[in-house]
């Protein structure tokens, strides 16, 4: 009994510590007693890839809005990186975005006295280096008094959020944080992800500019690689095993060195090409992180003449359409696609927890494959497409142990890939539209 006991209170811990970051976290600074309150109010969404955090940064002062799109990227247990692109999404009546990078570093969590939870703020730039940002003297004089008292919360004040409630960030604008496509033109820090076969891959990292003491943190798919390695003039080498599908590769920038920024160059050769993630390019420049994703394609094995194809495509044509019971859901359609293949592959795996989620698959109304159980080894399984439009239809058979469902899914369609992240559960489904259209048409 004590040993039951206590392995659900690890369970319950463990599941408890999954969702600390996920929710709505407050902070209330007067710059004097009789001032009128700066709100700040930071929401984080789910975790993607067992570490990314989409989020919004809200800050209100009385009617002055100014509300930001970020990432947020998990370093270790009790650490959030803080992106280097806070994109405006209101600023009102002027403008704080150059202000910004005053709060690039850390959120770290951690308990107040009296048990709430708390994410207190650790500054790389200006707890190093005291400089001011230029931004004072735009626009109307009249609100100056009111930027003072904005930049200096920003620039200086001990800002420690506490934890409000644990209801994840939901906006339409979430894909384009965590899972950017080729349309995207916003960069929040995440690069485009590379497809190759290799099972090793191997890493450098070099100073671009002066040796002055930069450090880096490295994660691989919420695991610690190197942790506050010392860039020298010393080479460095190492074979990075990828996982098989998607591997997400966080470079945390620990410090900014002796002369900032912090310049580290992390480089990723693999037998198809050789990749580099630099601190020095502009668009990463006094960045906490960057993040490069490798997606591992799953290599098919070779059969000797005698042997025969387990996974036959499924042929929609033949399948009985079995009269289901009606089902009341919302539908989020989370791609569209065009293809000039009849035939596709899709490939499905659980990219955060195993917790026995459970979907199934729809297309063009004919359930082709149900109850696919979701788990860390990915299945494959091949779909032929009608010309014209195809409906791909994801429907949650449960919630798993941890709520919501949700799968990693890769299309192979020719010699191109696409990856979308299904999040569904008993009251919406997920939709990918598909155009087969033939080469030969």
């Amino acid at each position: 009994m004590r040993f039951l006991l206590g392995v659900l209170l690890i369970m319950i811990l463990t599941g408890a510590k999954a969702q600390d970051f996920t929710g709505t976290w407050n902070f209330k600074y007067r710059p004097y007693p009789t001032a009128l309150p700066i709100n700040v109010q930071m929401n984080i969404g789910k975790a993607t890839e067992k570490m990314l955090y989409p989020a919004n940064l809200k800050i209100t002062n009385g009617d002055f809005i100014f509300s930001y799109e970020l990432l947020l990227v998990q370093k270790n247990s009790t650490q959030l990186g803080i992106g280097r692109n806070k994109y405006p999404i209101i600023e009102t009546p002027f403008k704080i975005k150059q202000w910004m990078p005053y709060l690039n570093g850390v959120l770290t969590l951690s308990k107040s006295k009296t048990g709430q939870a708390q994410l207190s703020l650790q500054r790389m730039w200006i707890d190093n280096f005291g400089l001011f940002m230029r931004g004072l003297d735009e626009g109307d004089e009249i609100y100056e008094s009111s930027k003072v008292n904005m930049r200096d919360l920003l620039y200086r004040e001990k800002i420690t959020l506490t934890k409000a409630n644990s209801t994840p960030w939901t906006d339409p604008h979430i894909p384009r944080i965590v899972a950017p496509t080729g349309k995207d033109n916003i960069y929040y820090g995440i690069y485009d992800p590379i497809t190759t076969k290799d099972s090793v891959v191997t890493l450098a990292i070099q100073d671009e500019e002066l040796i002055d003491a930069d450090t880096i943190t490295l994660i691989q798919n919420g695991r610690m690689i190197l942790n506050k390695h010392a860039i020298d003039e010393k080479k460095f080498s190492h074979a990075l095993h990828l996982d098989t599908g998607m591997n997400t590769i966080a470079l945390f920038a620990d410090n900014y060195g002796r002369k900032p920024p912090n310049t580290g160059n992390l480089i990723v050769k693999t037998s198809e090409n050789m990749y580099s993630f630099d601190f020095s390019n502009r668009s990463n420049a006094f960045a906490t992180f960057l993040v490069a994703k490798f997606y591992r394609a799953y290599s098919k094995p070779k059969l000797a003449d005698n042997q025969s194809i387990s996974n036959k495509p499924v042929e929609i044509s033949k399948q009985k359409n079995t009269p289901e019971k009606p089902i009341n859901r919302n539908s989020d359609v989370i791609a569209n696609m065009q293809v000039e293949n009849k035939q596709i592959e899709l490939e499905i795996w659980d990219g955060q927890v195993e917790d026995g989620d459970s979907v199934s698959l729809k297309l063009n109304d004919v359930w082709v494959h149900q109850k696919i159980a979701v788990k860390k080894i990915s299945k494959r399984f091949y779909l032929t497409l009608q010309p014209g439009k195809n409906t791909l239809l994801f429907r949650a058979d449960n919630l798993g142990s941890t709520p919501p469902n949700t799968a990693v899914l890769c299309v192979y369609y020719g010699d191109k890939t696409r990856i979308v992240y299904l999040d569904t559960d008993m009251k919406r489904d997920n939709i990918i539209n598909i155009e087969f259209r033939s080469k030969t048409n």
